[in-house]
């Protein structure tokens, strides 16, 4: 089954929080809840939702993608959310 990558919904797995698995199993990463989770869980570190979090996030999950998992071919694109669908 071929999914709109671009549209998160209920056939989705979330791995934890802000990582997700497509149905055909191609991961995501939504920074923002990442973020939300890491104000719950870490308080101390400061995260706030600024541009410097989001982009802290997605530099270090692409190198983690690239040095661990050997995946090159990393692209940024804007989801739909099943809630704004």
């Amino acid at each position: 089954m071929t999914c709109d990558p671009t549209h998160r919904d209920s056939s989705w797995q979330m791995i934890q929080p802000g990582c997700w698995i497509d149905p055909d199993g191609a991961p995501h990463v939504f920074p923002d809840e990442i973020v939300a989770w890491m104000r719950v869980e870490h308080p101390e570190a400061g995260f706030n939702y600024s541009r410097e979090d989001y982009d802290m996030i997605v530099a270090t999950v692409m190198e983690v993608f690239r040095e661990t998992c050997g995946i090159s071919d990393l692209r940024i694109i804007k989801h739909t959310r099943e809630s704004e669908a």
